[in-house]
């Protein structure tokens, strides 16, 4: 019978971008999705204010009208044919029926002389991202009503909020991609990134252990890339890398698993059999050709060296990270300028291993020695101008050591096992300075950010004893915070997830620092009981000025306030940086425009001055 009454019944138009629409609607995913809230609360809101017995999100598909969120009426879809919605997403203004039983296209209509018994409808359309009528928000009543402008531009209204709902999941949906797409991807190339890289090489490796056979894994270093950078630009360099990228994916064969790894540093693996040193080097031969072609990049032609290092599995090493380091320990002892081959590493290039030596020998004597501080770099809150925190800051101090930036030591530590003892010190150190202020200032309320690292997290008691010494040194939780790398939770141990959730638990913040430069995925943010985003310096440095920059910014600004975190933009240097965060809503910023790293003795004279 449905069907009959279905058939006197004249069909809605078909809008002219039918397919288009229909395009839109089906990529926002939100088809035969459960209940929400953030709907069914409008629909609630609608009814009461308009004092009507039944209020209706519904979308228009292919052959029916299905309902996202209803009040009063208890329906999943109906016909299309028979939807007083899919005339509706035909109008630019409100859909009026003062009285269906009265109107020639609805007096014959199955929900008209049936349940839900309609007399009255008005609807508005709702609208995607990209403009297409996906639906309506209407109004419904089973006797006739009059229905005047106020009302209707109210309607308009409602429809909009709607919108908004639709369009915000839509951002964040596109955010969430983009965010997860550069956990593994190198956003520049699009090329895999170095985590996908090892992922990927420490499978191939466990393939050959259980099963047998070779690997080569090949690093590729782009020489003068600096230098085409600050004589042509940064934009020229990033073209230049693109196109290095697409032609070392065309080049490599379909098994090498190419990637970025960071910088000027491409990587690929090649199976091998029993280690043939000939057949790599017949391969990396025809890449080297493809890429020492002249690049027409920025108008002008370019010509790139290439200096290529190569270990083998299993006969240099069965882990990722020791057949990455001899490979580019190969690179950085060969001869300046010679392009034509690729070097294979040999024991003679481990000759620097001895300089690392003589690095790790000093940093244990400087423990003991007292050789370490730490400088305090204030974190400036955007809402009020003042220090807002402030980061504990490690310095080494070694007459025979010439280079010993945080940068080579602290990584240096961790792989020599000497960052647990440097980590026992340093939070030693840094609760006692902080009890120092706290003593000679009651009224003391600024906290100090930590820099933990992995292997301190993954120690099942590093939350008990941080607290422990917070509590004898009569500190509040709320004045420490740790600052943790993406690395750390991408680990993901039960150990790491339970010190994080002992801390919050306590009321110490934790916060992820250098956010985005490509591990930490929304799973793991969603998971971790995590306070702030500090977004990496790398992206900040590039602002306003690099569009890529500028837009991954925002995007974890937008995400940022999503997810109801906190934001620290560090590395904060020029002026119009610091403009374009402030206008982006970045809670906090750290840099050498506001202050520079300092003393502990000086950190109390920041206090309550204004900074921005």
């Amino acid at each position: 019978m449905a069907s009959d009454q279905t058939a006197s019944v004249p069909a809605p138009p078909i809008p002219e971008d039918e397919v288009e629409r229909l395009e839109e609607l089906r990529s926002l995913h939100i088809l035969d999705t459960a209940a929400e809230e953030r709907f069914d609360r409008y629909t609630q809101l609608v009814a009461d204010v308009f004092d009507f017995p039944v209020v209706l999100v519904s979308l228009i598909d292919r052959d029916r009208q299905w309902i996202k969120s209803s009040c009063g009426l208890d329906l999943k879809q109906t016909e299309r044919d028979v939807s007083f919605c899919a005339h509706a997403i035909n109008e630019s203004g409100i859909f009026i029926v003062p009285d269906a039983r009265e109107d020639s296209r609805f007096a014959d209509n199955r929900l008209v002389t049936g349940p839900p018994y309609i007399r009255f409808y008005a609807g508005c359309s709702v609208h995607g991202p990209n403009g297409y009528p996906l639906g309506t928000l209407c109004v419904i009543d089973r006797e006739p009503r009059d229905f005047d402008q106020r009302r209707c531009d109210q309607l308009r209204q409602f429809a909009q909020l709607v919108e908004r709902e639709i369009c915000h999941r839509h951002e964040f949906d596109k955010l969430r991609e983009s965010v997860e797409y550069k956990a593994f991807n190198d956003p520049l190339t699009r090329l895999p990134n170095k985590r996908t890289f090892i992922d990927r090489l420490d499978t191939l490796i466990a393939v050959r252990e259980a099963e047998g056979g070779h690997l080569a894994v090949v690093l590729f270093n782009l020489g003068g890339l600096r230098y085409i950078n600050q004589a042509f630009g940064v934009s020229t360099g990033d073209e230049l890398l693109r196109e290095v990228a697409g032609r070392l994916e065309g080049a490599a064969p379909a098994d090498a698993s190419p990637a970025r790894l960071g910088g000027d540093e491409f990587v690929l693996v090649l199976p091998t059999v029993d280690g043939e040193a000939g057949a790599v080097d017949a391969t990396l031969e025809r890449i080297r050709a493809a890429l020492s072609r002249p690049y027409h990049v920025g108008g002008r032609e370019h010509f790139v060296n290439f200096q290529v290092g190569v270990s083998f599995y299993p006969e240099h090493g069965s882990r990722s990270a020791a057949l990455l380091e001899k490979a580019c320990a190969a690179i950085h002892t060969r001869e300046a300028g010679v392009t034509a081959t690729a070097r294979h590493y040999s024991p003679a290039h481990a000759l620097h291993v001895s300089q690392r030596l003589h690095m790790e020998t000093r940093m244990r004597r400087g423990l003991e020695a007292g050789n370490f501080r730490f400088e305090y770099q204030p974190i400036v809150s955007l809402t009020d101008g003042k220090m807002g925190a402030v980061e504990a800051l490690m310095r080494w101090d070694d007459d025979e050591v010439e280079d010993t930036s945080p940068s080579l030591f602290i990584p240096l530590a961790e792989q020599s096992g000497l960052i647990l003892p440097l980590g026992e010190w340093a939070l030693e150190e840094i609760i006692g300075q902080l009890s120092a202020w706290c003593r000679a200032d009651e009224s003391w309320l600024v906290p100090v950010t930590i820099n933990v690292s992995a292997p301190q997290l993954q120690q099942p008691d590093f939350a008990r004893s941080l607290l422990d010494r917070m509590n004898a040194m009569e500190l509040e939780p709320s004045l420490v915070r740790i600052e943790v790398t993406e690395f750390s939770l991408v680990l993901d141990t039960d150990s790491v997830r339970e010190n994080l959730l002992d801390l919050n638990d306590s009321g110490v913040e934790s916060v992820i620092d250098d956010f985005g430069t490509g591990y930490c995925s929304m799973e793991y943010l969603r998971r971790m009981p995590i306070s702030t985003l500090k977004i990496d310096r790398t992206f900040i440095s590039g602002i306003p000025a690099e569009r890529n920059d500028v837009a991954i910014t925002r995007s974890i600004l937008a995400m940022a306030r999503s997810l109801e975190l906190g934001t620290v933009a560090e590395g904060v240097e020029r002026r119009e940086q610091l403009e374009l965060l402030s206008e982006e809503g970045c809670d906090a910023v750290q840099g050498f425009l506001l202050a520079r790293p300092a003393p502990p003795e000086k950190i109390p004279g920041y206090a309550g001055k204004m900074l921005v």
